[in-house]
């Protein structure tokens, strides 16, 4: 922000213009107006930090906010968990980049997560949580397999390579996820003016331009 300061001995309306370098030192009380000009240089602004941000304990990119939960429980109650945070089971678009990012940090961690996918609704139809449909999945998957519940595997997981079906009731780990919060201004790039017509000194004028 760049303020400036000008002032007009007479009224607003034909003011006499003086510079204020030679106004000298005014040590007596004159009328004059005087106006306040605010330029507002928003490209400069957050010029080198993200106009996003995530609340402590999430993970920040691209514009939302993830969450690995370590604690384990079924999938049903991990995606409540992710509700009552604000967001839900993450959901995977057909991005390799995002894909790069949750695979690269889950290798970190070496565990298995829930994912916002499952076939819960109708056998064989794999929805995201949001009821967008599945359009990719790993070779061999999913397999439905029905050795650990009769009922299938009709939720999914992700590890570091890939992910695949699993029983909804199994206990894992989970990732939440939720749009980041915005923290860039409202406001576009101009100049504000405040007007005054007051009786003061300069050097209050002046500091209160500061």
């Amino acid at each position: 922000l760049r303020n400036s300061i000008y002032f007009f001995l007479g009224s607003l309306g034909q003011p006499l213009f003086i510079p204020v370098s030679s106004l000298g030192l005014m040590t007596e009380v004159v009328r004059f107006s005087f106006f306040h000009e605010t330029e507002i240089l928003c490209s400069n602004i957050f010029k080198d930090e993200p106009c996003s941000k995530c609340e402590e304990g999430w993970e920040h990119h691209g514009g939302k906010c993830y969450y690995f939960s370590v604690s384990k429980s079924s999938w049903t109650v991990s995606r409540g968990g992710c509700r009552a945070k604000g967001g839900d089971l993450v959901k995977i678009d057909n991005s390799s980049e995002e894909q790069n990012f949750l695979r690269t940090t889950i290798e970190q961690i070496r565990r298995y997560f829930w994912i916002g996918l499952t076939d819960s609704a109708e056998e064989g139809r794999w929805l995201w949580v949001d009821g967008s449909p599945l359009t990719f999945w790993f070779f061999h998957e999913p397999d439905d397999w029905t050795e650990e519940d009769s009922d299938g595997e009709d939720c999914a997981r992700m590890g570091p390579t890939y992910w695949f079906d699993k029983s909804c009731k199994a206990r894992e780990r989970s990732i939440c996820e939720k749009p980041a919060a915005a923290v860039c201004p409202h406001f576009s790039s101009g100049t504000t003016v405040r007007v005054e017509d007051t009786m003061s000194y300069f050097s209050k004028a002046n500091a209160a331009n500061i």
